[in-house]
């Protein structure tokens, strides 16, 4: 992101990234059981120029990729 982030999932903070800064990579983990959907909140900010974030995830099995879009919805 560029500048801030945070991500909850489950209702959990998992990523805390909440200042100023150039484009830069924040990491998390969080254990998820499989074929369960869990509510997700990325907020982030952009103090100058333009705004900027990327959701990623990866696991044991799946090399870091961006989050399909088809796996996200609105609750």
């Amino acid at each position: 992101s560029s500048d801030g982030a945070r991500w909850w999932v489950d209702g959990r903070l998992v990523i805390d990234a909440w200042f100023d800064r150039s484009l830069g990579e924040s990491t998390g983990t969080i254990e998820l059981a499989a074929n369960r959907a869990v509510p997700m909140v990325l907020e982030y900010f952009e103090n100058t120029g333009d705004a900027f974030v990327r959701l990623f995830w990866q696991s044991a099995t799946l090399e870091k990729e961006l989050v399909p879009a088809a796996v996200l919805s609105r609750w």
